[in-house]
């Protein structure tokens, strides 16, 4: 955990999403100098993340084995942080830690890239940005000036968002198959 950087959105609003390997690829978060963070995955029927940062580290999974909804839990204390509710039809998410705070996770618009999570208190705190045809850096998230307010983990929280997009697309992708 000491390779990673703590991150001041003040310093650096634009943070890119890397990808590293083929079947099940690592995502790490950088502005290109510092590493942020780092999100894998394991499993085999049950894809769980792991996200590591300075702070702590944090494990993704889903409720049961047939369900929509995610539960982000903290690995060193065992104590769940939040629970992620995504719709069936809508590309909708609703983030709602465990300190009260609730936050919406959508689409900017009808045929737009760009999905925005918001709160109704503070406003929108970040953009992730969805790139077509880029395997390398396929996401970008862009952090507003008042996303600093909130009272929320923003590395944690983009990595959430990251974690409903790309649930998103393995569902596209297999409904499309």
């Amino acid at each position: 955990m000491e390779q990673y950087h703590i991150f001041d959105p003040r310093r650096s609003p634009v943070l890119e999403v890397i990808r590293h390997g083929v079947f099940r690829p690592d995502l790490v978060l950088t502005d290109g100098v510092f590493l942020y963070s780092k999100l894998t995955y394991k499993g085999f029927f049950q894809k769980i993340g792991y996200i590591e940062t300075q702070n702590g580290s944090w494990e993704i999974r889903p409720r049961n084995l047939f369900s929509r909804h995610l539960i982000v839990a903290n690995l060193t204390s065992n104590k769940i942080e939040a629970s992620v509710k995504t719709s069936l039809w809508c590309e909708k998410a609703t983030v709602e830690f465990t300190n009260g705070l609730v936050f919406d996770f959508k689409r900017k618009g009808l045929f737009s890239r760009a999905r925005s999570w918001c709160s109704s208190s503070t406003g929108r705190i970040f953009n992730i940005e969805c790139r077509s045809l880029s395997y390398k850096k396929p996401f970008r998230i862009l952090f507003e000036p008042n996303g600093e307010k909130s009272n929320v983990n923003l590395i944690l929280s983009g990595f959430i968002g990251l974690n409903v997009i790309l649930k998103n697309q393995e569902f596209t992708a297999t409904a499309a198959a």
